[in-house]
């Protein structure tokens, strides 16, 4: 049965496949076309500004399953730590055991998700800059 981690492991991974795809388009284009001679010639296909917009976009949806799946393990543990409350303080164990229903905090000052939000933010601005560009030119 998955588990919350293991969602949320899936969901990285896939959205490190959709923040990379711009780069093997790209590097298939080099691969295929002769007269690429310059990263203007590059930028000048269409192909690659909608490659550029997609994967912008699509990270952002990814992104937004990260997060959702982030909060839904916060819930869990939240409701574990409600329901070990309760046993514990029956039981007298309750100096050993988190049971603290309102941690973890839903807010994070650092960890993974800062870290995710910092960087996938970056990345699908670029990308959706540069695609923004690629199609004014």
């Amino acid at each position: 049965m998955p588990t919350p981690w293991s969602s949320f492991n899936s969901y990285l991974q896939i959205t490190i496949a959709i923040e990379a795809f711009p780069w093997f388009t790209i590097g298939v284009v080099i691969s295929k076309l002769d007269n690429v001679a310059t990263l203007n010639d590059l930028f000048k296909s269409d192909l690659i500004a909608a490659v550029l917009i997609f994967s912008g976009l699509a990270g952002i949806v990814a992104y937004m399953n990260l997060v959702y799946n982030r909060l839904l393990i916060l819930v869990y543990a939240r409701a574990l730590n409600g329901y070990r409350k309760l046993f514990a303080e029956e039981i007298g164990v309750d100096q050993f055991l988190w049971t603290n229903p309102a941690m973890p905090e839903f807010r994070e000052q650092s960890g993974v998700i800062v870290t995710l939000t910092t960087t996938l933010s970056l990345i699908n601005s670029l990308y959706l800059a540069t695609g923004a560009w690629v199609l004014a030119i």
